[in-house]
């Protein structure tokens, strides 16, 4: 096979991978919500979802690209050009607290991402190990990657969970304040690596041009300290006195919007009817339901593997106190492993004593019927 080699030109190659795997890994749980997040920040305009990419944090400096997937490539980036992919800058930004966070995350991480690829050049490592500029480097992949994410993603389901909203104003002004704080106190460390100063050491001589970046840096943790605090405020006012959520407050296309805000502990009075990812950008008024339930006691639905139709009507087993006593001897297993490897052997008997109760085989009232149409 022919390959194109980027060897001269490793910032292409890292590109290219990091698109080029995005297209075709499926999102874990940290990746659905940064596209939950950006989903529910843009409303496309060619479509309902927006085809975001995963990106890993490790780095590579250079590798050869198969030149038949090259090609593929550069015509997706023509079919972007040309509008027939959804994609942030081709939808209508909102810029509201959770899409400002998750922004945010892709310029820290972006950030951190080049200095990785830095640092995984021999020459430029020798002279940068265990320095502060590897501190840095740390810091814009670990709390770019999931720090902002994770405060977008608790902004965005606050309402949902609580009933309350957060502060708006609030929300930006702590985004702004901890976006700028964090640059103002790991950006320096860069600057103080490349003049040698070692990681690990608070101490260092004067007059080796070392006191502006740690002056800055200590600024800059204030100020990131005192933007965490605000959040915390924010959160805690909010709770109380926060303005009383809507259902859906950011308009949103999952379904967990479709209820109200907090939901109640049935979830849904009637189980709704999902045929897309997005039902309620989909779906023009409310949501259809199944019918045909039992509601003399308590019952699950089962469908086909492919089609998810209806198919059955399963009875729900009686509740049972054996989960709860699995999780808490599971629990105690792991905890008591730290101190003594004797833990796990002892500490297995009572952990499956209880998983075997959990999943004994149980008498039903009946068998699984099919739907009542």
């Amino acid at each position: 096979m022919k390959l194109k080699s980027f060897l001269a030109k490793p910032f292409a190659s890292i590109i290219y991978n990091r698109i080029r795997k995005g297209m075709a890994t499926a999102l874990d749980d940290q990746d659905a919500i940064f596209k939950e997040l950006v989903k529910t920040g843009a409303k496309t305009v060619f479509g309902t979802e927006h085809q975001l990419g995963k990106v890993t944090n490790h780095a590579e400096f250079q590798q050869a690209i198969p030149l038949r997937d090259y090609e593929q490539f550069k015509g997706y980036i023509n079919q972007i050009k040309e509008g027939k992919h959804n994609v942030l800058w081709k939808g209508k930004p909102i810029f509201r607290p959770p899409l400002m966070y998750v922004l945010g995350f892709v310029a820290i991480f972006v950030l951190g991402g080049l200095t990785g690829v830095m640092v995984a050049s021999l020459p430029l490592d020798l002279q940068l190990h265990d320095t502060f500029f590897v501190v840095a480097h740390l810091h814009y992949v670990l709390i770019g990657g999931a720090v902002f994410p994770l405060l977008g993603a608790i902004y965005l389901w606050f309402p949902k969970i609580t009933g309350r909203m957060m502060n708006e104003t609030l929300g930006k002004i702590g985004f702004w304040t901890i976006f700028l704080g964090f640059q103002l106190a790991f950006f320096p460390m860069h600057f103080a690596g490349l003049l040698g100063m070692p990681r690990r050491v608070y101490t260092y001589p004067a007059g080796l041009g070392l006191e502006l970046p740690n002056l800055l840096s200590t600024i800059g943790a204030f100020v990131v300290a005192a933007s965490v605090l605000l959040f915390v405020v924010n959160g805690l006012w909010s709770l109380y006195r926060g303005a009383i959520a809507p259902p859906n407050p950011w308009d949103a296309a999952s379904l967990e919007w479709a209820t109200t805000s907090p939901p109640p502990v049935y979830n849904f009075e009637h189980i709704p009817v999902v045929q897309s990812r997005t039902p309620l950008w989909d779906e023009k008024g409310e949501l259809p339901v199944v019918t045909g339930l039992r509601v003399d006691e308590k019952e699950t639905l089962l469908t086909t593997v492919v089609a998810a139709t209806p198919d059955l009507r399963e009875p729900v087993p009686q509740a049972s106190l054996w989960p709860f006593i699995a999780a808490v001897a599971t629990g105690i297993l792991f905890i008591a492993s730290i101190f003594s490897p004797w833990a796990i052997l002892f500490g297995a008997i009572p952990a499956a004593i209880a998983l075997t109760a959990w999943f004994w085989p149980k008498d039903m009232k009946r068998q699984p019927e099919p739907v009542i149409t």
